[in-house]
């Protein structure tokens, strides 16, 4: 059962991909120095392979802060290094 969730989870990525549009709002993860980040953002430019987006609201957690309209670039789904942590997800009611 579990392989069946994880492919209808990742068949919901690929669909939400090819929705990507210039101006989305979405909710982008990304990591860095072994820190997961998450924030509200819009999308600036899509890719091939990445997408650019500027958050909409500062992200703030122990590790590095990120002001709000910082440029964030993390890859499209099913491509090198995406994964939960580091991607652009749907935006989730009351988050932007």
């Amino acid at each position: 059962m579990p392989r069946i969730l994880d492919t209808l989870a990742l068949q919901h990525c690929f669909d939400f991909d090819d929705e990507l549009t210039v101006g989305l709002h979405v909710e982008v993860r990304w990591t860095n120095t072994g820190a997961a980040y998450r924030g509200a953002a819009w999308v600036e430019k899509l890719n091939g392979k990445s997408l650019r987006a500027r958050l909409l609201f500062p992200v703030v957690t122990d590790g590095q802060p990120y002001p709000a309209q910082s440029t964030i670039v993390v890859p499209r789904c099913g491509c090198r290094g995406w994964s939960p942590h580091n991607g652009a997800f749907p935006l989730r009611e009351g988050r932007a």
